[in-house]
């Protein structure tokens, strides 16, 4: 198994399992990534063996899979 970070328009990954939305703000990269991250793994609900998965992702790896400067959304989640 294996997980692949992706950056395409919301409605072409409507059907992913775990999704953020991001649009043009003042958040820089970097601070996206850790907090997007942070979302995914302190939720309860997802098991160990998919929490691997998120983990085993470079931060570089998301940085470059990353639009500019962003403003996260995401289902039961304040945008910042």
């Amino acid at each position: 198994m294996f997980a692949v970070p992706v950056c395409a328009p919301y409605i072409t990954i409507n059907n992913y399992k775990y999704k953020v939305k991001l649009v043009p703000g003042g958040m820089k990269k970097g601070k996206a990534v850790k907090t997007v991250m942070s979302l995914f793994l302190g939720n309860k609900e997802i098991p160990e063996a998919e929490k691997a998965l998120l983990k085993s992702m470079s931060d570089a790896e998301l940085v470059s899979a990353m639009i500019g400067n962003v403003k996260i959304g995401a289902a039961g989640f304040l945008s910042l």
